[in-house]
């Protein structure tokens, strides 16, 4: 419950499939970036056997576009699990800060996830 009262929390539901959520996103909007501190995927949207494909990617297009939108280029920014690092690069285009577990997604990544995820119209214009 803390998650909601201290940061911007979105949800992910897809009508068509269930009235459940099936990906949750929690940020807060810095000085020139959006922050990541959650992103989670329900139970049934994770590993092989999953209904869907690409929650944890829609939310992040989701979250860059939001950056767009609030002046900060796209830009993207949160802390990774060491074995997920190099999904995230695949996945998102991120890139590791030095020898930390911060990880960012900088403007051309996030135009990219933003049509991948979107398509072509979705946006920004930039």
């Amino acid at each position: 419950m803390a998650e909601v009262l201290e940061h911007d929390v979105y949800q992910l539901i897809v009508p068509s499939i269930s009235r459940d959520i099936q990906g949750l996103i929690s940020v807060d909007r810095m000085d020139r970036f959006i922050h990541v501190n959650l992103i989670e995927s329900h139970p049934n949207q994770v590993g092989r056997q999953k209904d869907l494909a690409g929650i944890a990617g829609s939310l992040m297009a989701f979250v860059a576009d939001l950056s767009f939108a609030a002046g900060f280029d796209g830009y993207l920014s949160f802390e990774a699990k060491s074995e997920l690092m190099l999904h995230y690069e695949t996945a998102f285009g991120a890139r590791r800060i030095g020898r930390t577990n911060r990880m960012v997604i900088d403007n051309f990544a996030a135009k990219q996830l933003i049509v991948r995820h979107f398509g072509d119209k979705h946006g920004t214009d930039s």
